[in-house]
């Protein structure tokens, strides 16, 4: 009588939820530190945002916020009254869409990587490094 085949059968699939599961998890915990890293979570307390403005989107952009890189998976909407930041959906977990007045972004400088770096909040709550580009165009 051999009992290892129906055993070994039956492992497989639980193996492969076992990784999915901890895949999942794993995902959703980095997720969750970058928001606390970086300063999206800090921003989050101030500028959560419930709608999205009309404006001209920028998808797919390399940006910072903080210490946190965002390499091609940031969508920001430029309108008159803000910037309007969200991730892409798979990083979504930590990251809820963010709102900022433009009265709140406050020009710093320049970032080696050839971003300009704004403070965002008086006092500040966080660093936002977008491409200059993106933030000359307020509609």
């Amino acid at each position: 009588m051999n009992t290892g085949t129906p055993f070994a059968l039956w492992m497989i699939p639980l193996i492969l939820i076992a990784f999915v599961v901890f895949f999942v998890v794993l995902w959703s915990f980095v997720c969750l530190v970058l928001s606390v890293i970086g300063g999206w979570s800090r921003l989050t307390k101030h500028y959560r945002a419930t709608l999205a403005p009309e404006g001209k989107d920028h998808r797919f952009v390399f940006g910072m916020v903080g210490m946190a890189s965002y390499r091609g998976t940031l969508n920001v909407r430029t309108a008159p009254q803000g910037l309007y930041l969200t991730v892409m959906p798979i990083f979504q977990i930590g990251h809820p869409p963010l709102f900022i007045p433009w009265s709140h972004i406050h020009a710093k400088g320049s970032t080696w990587l050839g971003l300009s770096r704004f403070d965002i909040g008086q006092p500040k709550i966080a660093t936002l490094s977008l491409p200059a580009t993106i933030l000359t165009d307020k509609n």
